[in-house]
């Protein structure tokens, strides 16, 4: 796209002149008459022009963003800065809104489960921001009583429906329905007729993300136009669009094209098959929906950590998703880009890569105020500073939105626990180290970016940190939870810039937050009580953060649990699709385990050290979708305090032992990042009193599957590949079954004798998200085929063990 240094492939370029095509060929073939379309046209008409050149941010009120950083829900996808409740939370919000160019947020709802309170807080926030930033009704189309429940819902909220701050066209609101596609058009004409009858006419704008043409021809002549809640790949994009812009352009040129830009979503159960590198898909996405020529934006959720969708400036990303749609925003209105005081770069890597394959590193810098040539050079780093790798050194103008990108081979670097990146100028000086790139042995625990502005680093002179004497930088090797004494010498800079200054100390365990207090500085000494690292490993920092949400952040710290100790030979795949064998570190290999001994309640409890618990619930959106996850892995949700009843669990003979009876209708759903995509080992004890098809494991994508036949054979299986018991398994026994892959063959064990052995090719699979035990996992909350009889005993090991390395039945 003109103005931006930045790579394309041809697809996408492809994909975007056919776009263009359409447009040339749509002007060229002339237009249908206004009064043609509209004849048939059940909506009155209405003025859309004030509507164009708008852009909006989708917001969530059960995603607000004071989330807490210290409990399940938080982690590392928080807020970039601290925020207030209520009202005064989203004053805030309108305010950033205003900095980055944004109309205002669709806030979403449902007409039959409202948020009532949280839009008038909305409303009151934004009319305290006084900027004009404006709400729109965002609503679930859903319950069996939908014209009822809407009216009721506007009812309540008749009082909002003359705010100021409530966003209307040509006197009328703008309400956006998500999921309305779902009822007939006549359903929805009815439902227009009440609320109007009672409160006056309204722009009705339907969700569209995959509406085809013959969608839109049916519906398109009882709404008032096409507003878009979705998540697709890039070339998914360009069909929607290859396919809708002809249809909006031609056909309904009256009607109101809303179009969306897409961010790095991974949609609420992610299980493989978007890039994972940050900027591709925005920026693709940008330019695709800027060719489309809408009339105007929508921005995939403001704060939804819970997807990895959010836009709002956050702990993880900083702001730079808002900084890009700035930038667009100004070349679309015709307008000059915003243009900060000092050259802004920012610097993306991603929070893990696996060893073996590429570790992206991106720069991107934006327009300053002062234009002069900016010339740096990307150094990758060891936690302890020691320089691994030194890139050639770039220019930034100043002008433009500039992006240089980098790659660095994972492979040579794999007794490295980490690469942390930071900008050398060319008067010698550098950043701090910015966050790094964990390298991992064998899955991605989440699929999250860093991105550091040089400008939001707080300016400080700091001599180091220490965790028992231990420098930022080293490895600690300890056996339990231990007092330790923690030390820190770092005096910030004070004055007027938005950089300058502290006001809050954390302490972060594997990037979230576990102890925080205020601080101006990071000058004091305190004893810490930490938690075990089990058979596991924990590494930790030191954060200043101010009010702006800038900070400076330590090197790292690493405490290794003392369980695993030497080396462990491991196959990886490489890029060039080579299977090659490494030694490495055993304490970095990952694994869960899940012996079933104590009753847990909801929660599978993972005894490994690295907490990763499962969650026990029925079938369905309530049961099992949600999980605790702790400190790990990037899906986390609250577990309800009543025990489920299936599975259930039982005590085992008082050995101090136990099983989970599974009845048929329930599952265990283990998330956030667990199914390995290389070398690994799955292992599961069984019991049955009949035989019929079941699923015991199972993974979205046929990762890997072990499921019981109608026969009472055992099958594993991996993508095509198929392994059966050589017998049906007997009645009221306990089985203990190891599935292990090496990157070549798939081998099934039972009890540990060997069951048989089929070639599996390698498949680079960077996460495979979701595991189900009870059942196949065709989607995660509606798994199939669910189990009856007892489990216990179950481990995921991030590595294909021996035979003597298996769980004792």
């Amino acid at each position: 796209m003109p103005g931006i240094v930045c790579c394309r492939n041809g697809l996408y370029a492809v994909g975007c002149a056919l776009i263009a095509w359409l447009m040339l060929s749509i002007m060229q073939t002339g237009s249908v008459s206004a009064a043609d379309m509209q004849k048939n046209d059940f909506r009155p008409s209405f003025n859309k022009s004030g509507h164009r050149q708008t852009a909006w941010v989708h917001a969530n009120p059960w995603w607000p963003p004071n989330k807490d950083r210290r409990e399940s829900l938080g982690g590392p996808d928080v807020a970039m800065r601290r925020y207030p409740g209520g009202a005064a939370m989203w004053c805030e919000v309108a305010k950033e809104l205003e900095v980055y160019g944004i109309n205002g947020i669709q806030l979403e709802s449902s007409v039959n489960a409202p948020y009532y309170n949280v839009f008038r807080a909305v409303f009151e926030g934004f009319q305290t921001a006084g900027n004009q930033r404006k709400v729109v009704f965002f609503l679930g189309m859903h319950g069996n009583n939908l014209v009822a429940d809407t009216v009721k819902f506007f009812t309540t909220l008749q009082a909002e429906l003359s705010h100021p701050n409530l966003y209307k066209l040509d006197g009328r609101p703008v309400i956006v329905m998500y999921s309305a596609s779902g009822h007939a058009p006549e359903k929805l004409h009815e439902v227009f007729a009440a609320v109007e009858e009672k409160f006056g006419p309204m722009v009705w704008l339907m969700d569209a993300m995959n509406a085809k043409p013959e969608l839109l021809r049916r519906f398109l002549p009882y709404i008032d136009g096409i507003s878009m809640y979705a998540n697709w790949g890039i070339g998914a994009q360009q069909k929607i669009f290859s396919e809708l812009v002809p249809v909006m352009r031609q056909e309904f040129p009256h009607k109101i094209f809303e179009a969306a830009v897409q961010n790095n979503y991974f949609n609420h159960y992610h299980y493989g098959g978007v890039n994972p590198r940050l900027m591709d898909k925005y920026l693709d996405s940008w330019t695709c929906t800027l060719e489309a020529e809408p009339d105007s934006i929508t921005l995939t959720n403001l704060f939804d950590h819970y997807e990895n969708s959010h836009h709002l400036p956050s702990y993880n990303w900083e702001d730079m998703l808002f900084r890009i749609s700035q930038y667009h925003l100004a070349g679309w209105r015709g307008q000059e880009p915003v243009r900060s005081l000092r050259q802004d770069i920012y610097t993306l890597n991603l929070t893990n890569a696996l060893i073996g394959t590429s570790a992206p590193f991106d720069l991107i810098g934006f327009p300053a105020q002062d234009p002069k040539p900016v010339q740096v050079t990307l150094e990758v780093c060891s936690p302890d500073g020691a320089v691994l790798q030194s890139f050639d050194p770039v220019a930034f103008t100043g002008q433009k939105m500039e992006i240089h990108r980098f790659n660095l081979d994972t492979w040579p670097l794999a007794e490295q626990m980490a690469l942390l990146p930071r900008l050398r100028y060319a008067d010698n000086s550098t950043t701090p180290l910015f966050p790094g790139t964990h390298l991992c042995t064998s899955l991605r625990p989440h699929m999250l970016s860093w991105a550091r502005c040089n400008n939001h680093v707080i300016p400080i002179t700091h001599s180091g940190w220490a965790m028992n004497g231990q420098p930022g930088g080293s490895f600690i090797t300890w056996p339990g939870p231990q007092e330790v004494f923690i030390c820190s010498d770092g005096v910030p800079a004070g004055g007027k810039e938005k950089n300058h200054g502290g006001g809050h100390v954390r302490l972060l365990r594997n990037g979230r937050e576990i102890l925080t207090f205020d601080g101006w500085g990071l000058n004091f000494s305190r004893l810490v009580r930490l938690p075990d690292p089990g058979a596991a490993w924990d590494w930790y920092n030191l954060e200043l953060e101010n009010s702006n949400g800038c900070r400076f952040t330590t090197a790292p710290i690493y405490v290794l649990g003392q369980q695993r100790t030497g080396k462990v030979s491991i196959p990886f795949l490489r890029l060039d699709g080579t299977v090659q064998e490494r030694q490495i570190d055993a304490v970095r290999v990952p694994f869960f385990h899940y012996p079933c001994q104590r009753d847990t309640g909801g929660i599978l409890r993972d005894v490994s050290g690295y907490e990763h618990h499962g969650r026990i619930g029925g079938k369905g959106y309530g049961g099992g979708h949600l999980q605790q996850t702790g400190y790990r892995h990037e899906h986390k949700g609250p577990v309800g305090a009543l025990p489920p009843t299936d599975p259930e669990f039982l005590a085992e003979n008082g050995n101090g032992g136990g099983f989970y009876r599974f009845q048929g209708n329930g599952y265990v759903m283990v998330h956030g990042g667990t199914a390995f995509a290389g070398a690994s080992t799955y292992e599961i004890s069984l019991r049955v009193d009949e035989y019929q098809p079941a699923g015991i494991i199972g993974t979205c994508g046929n990762q890997v599957n072990l499921q019981m036949l109608e026969s009472g054979h055992l099958q594993a299986s991996q993508r095509e590949a198929k392994v059966l018991s050589t017998a049906p398994i007997p009645f009221g026994e306990w089985q203990q079954v190891a599935i292990v892959y090496d990157h070549s063959e798939l081998s099934f064990y039972l009890n540990g004798i060997l069951q048989g052995t089929t070639p599996c090719q390698p498949r680079l699979c960077e996460t495979l998200n979701v595991i189900v035990v009870g059942g196949n996992c065709r989607f995660p909350y509606y798994p199939v085929n669910l189990f009856k009889g007892d489990l216990k005993n179950i481990r995921f090991y991030g590595r294909n063990l021996q035979q003597n390395e298996f769980l004792a039945k």
